[in-house]
């Protein structure tokens, strides 16, 4: 499937160079590349982040009925997971098993968006609603229109966090079911976090919770 946005587009490109060069000739380059979804932790300016914007101003509904799963990976189980794949090319060269794949890096079984994301707001002392409150997905994009009608209109004489936070993208992106399950990576290269996810979640609420407390929110 072709990515819809630049963004994708140009990390399937990178990915697919990466993979490639494994096999050049004239080179004992080995490489491998790494597919992280949902990254997230202490110091996270863009996953977590509008989460937690959205809670501070009000109680945060979540979107959907809760059937919809995705990945995530705490920053440092990805850093983790980097020195492994290092190692894994350094003993191995470009006969290691993993050499010119892409594996995809995961924590913990799939889970819905809200039960990680919404988890790291209540870790920071803010308030999520449960499910009985959510917004439906139709509901949610009709919103997110406007809001990006608004944006676009606004964006010459006023920026909103607000607005750009909410986008059709956006509720697309947390309302479909899409995981994997990063078994590859752990049978060729050992992978293993070193955190789980709740100790992931704790420490990232425990920054916003100070970040939260430093801007005085």
């Amino acid at each position: 499937r072709r990515p819809r946005l630049a963004y994708g587009a140009s990390k399937a490109a990178a990915e697919a160079a990466v993979v490639a060069a494994n096999a050049e000739e004239g080179t004992a380059l080995a490489t491998m590349a790494l597919r992280a979804t949902g990254i997230f932790g202490p110091r996270d300016r863009y996953h977590s982040a509008g989460v937690v914007r959205a809670a501070a101003r009000a109680p945060l509904r979540r979107i959907g009925d809760g059937t919809a799963r995705c990945n995530h990976v705490f920053s440092r189980n990805l850093a983790h997971a980097h020195c492994m794949a290092l190692d894994h090319l350094v003993r191995g060269g470009r006969a290691a098993p993993a050499a010119g794949r892409a594996l995809f890096v995961t924590d913990a079984p799939a889970a819905n968006f809200f039960d990680t994301m919404g988890a790291v707001a209540q870790a920071a002392g803010l308030e999520v609603l449960g499910w009985d409150r959510a917004v439906p997905v139709w509901a949610a994009l009709a919103a997110a229109a406007v809001a990006e009608a608004l944006a676009w209109l606004l964006r010459p004489v006023w920026r909103s966090p607000e607005l750009d936070d909410f986008t059709r993208y956006g509720v697309r992106f947390i309302t479909t079911d899409r995981w994997f399950t990063g078994a590859a990576l752990r049978e060729l290269v050992g992978y293993e976090p070193l955190y789980t996810r709740e100790e992931a979640v704790t420490e990232t609420g425990r920054w916003w919770r100070g970040e939260l407390e430093r801007r005085g929110a």
